[in-house]
């Protein structure tokens, strides 16, 4: 991993998400000779509503993910409870000047 200036390690998958998105867009543009990401991704984007007024599950589901947000999910533990701690964390502080 890539370190920044001030020693902390770089975030490499947001830029790799960037050059994703970029190829995305790139392909969006050239589909279909649509010209623009943004003509490209309507094309989709008229698909998955024609999909999804077909009844396909999935493009229904994708539509709704995408318009009201993907339902929350509950985390329990086991049996559907609640989620046990296993261990604790114990903080020691130690004073440098204090000698050995």
């Amino acid at each position: 991993m890539a370190r920044s200036r001030g020693g902390q390690p770089d975030n490499d998958n947001a830029a790799k998400g960037k050059m994703f998105t970029q190829a995305l867009r790139r392909a969006l543009a050239r589909a279909k000779g649509a010209g623009t990401a943004e003509k490209g991704l309507e094309k989709v984007a008229a698909k998955l509503v024609s999909a999804g007024m077909k009844g396909q599950q999935w493009a229904v589901r994708e539509i709704a993910d995408r318009i009201e947000g993907k339902p929350a999910q509950s985390i329990t533990g086991a049996d559907g409870g609640p989620v046990q701690l296993v261990g604790a964390v114990k903080v020691t502080i130690v004073d440098p000047r204090a000698g050995s």
